[in-house]
């Protein structure tokens, strides 16, 4: 996920390699937060409404994503935007707090591929520093007419556990990325990953009445 690797202290890494170096130590904040009785609403603010990324006025229009080939490939169904399940709509559970982690990779993936980060953005809560880094990341990418290829990525195992407290739930991920690029408007390499790698993920969840699952944080790790 690191393709963030670039930028390693401005957070989100995607691609997750740009991701890896900040919210970690969030994460624990948050965790420890909620074992010690402090809830969602009270360790982060309310949240606000999250601007659709946006491409600049003077950047070259970027041709329609379409699918890559070779190492960078990525399988068509992922330039379509995914499905939201309809495990989230009903009562908060540990299937339905993985249900969410998962639909949040996928739209993570599809906002790199596509330069459509607008319901991405819609999944932060207030305060993730991880979100915050992906949709700079996303806007200044297409805003300056560049773009994605590869980098879908594969759950290998799972779980979850829920905090008991307002609506606070943990999970942790096994994902393997596969090789991913990004170009910039003339189609010049600007970074690569040519190796698919593994990476360990803690998200910090929420659930609220009304509001639904939003991403309190994200931290990864190398595994």
């Amino acid at each position: 996920m690191p393709r963030h690797g670039r930028r390693l202290t401005a957070a989100a890494p995607r691609r997750i390699a740009r991701l890896i170096a900040g919210a970690s130590a969030l994460v624990v904040v948050l965790a420890a937060a909620l074992l010690a009785g402090c809830g969602p609403e009270r360790a982060l603010a309310d949240p606000t409404p999250v601007a659709p990324t946006t491409r600049s006025a003077t950047a070259a229009p970027n041709p329609t994503p379409t699918p890559s080939t070779g190492v960078y490939d990525a399988p068509a169904d992922a330039y379509v935007k995914p499905v939201r399940p309809a495990i989230l709509d009903g009562k908060p559970s540990e299937a339905a707090a993985i249900a969410f982690a998962k639909y949040y990779l996928r739209m993570y993936t599809y906002a790199y591929l596509t330069g459509d980060a607008r319901d991405l953005n819609a999944l932060a809560r207030a305060g993730c520093v991880f979100c915050r880094g992906v949709r700079a990341d996303i806007a200044d990418e297409y805003g300056h007419g560049g773009r994605d290829e590869g980098g879908t990525m594969a759950v290998t195992r799972e779980r979850s556990h829920d905090y008991g407290v307002d609506g606070g739930f943990s999970v942790t991920m096994s994902v393997t990325q596969s090789p991913h690029r990004q170009l910039d408007a003339t189609g010049k390499l600007v970074s690569a990953d040519a190796q698919a790698k593994d990476y360990s993920l803690t998200f910090v969840l929420f659930w609220t009445s009304g509001r639904g699952w939003r991403l309190g944080d994200l931290a990864v790790e190398s595994a």
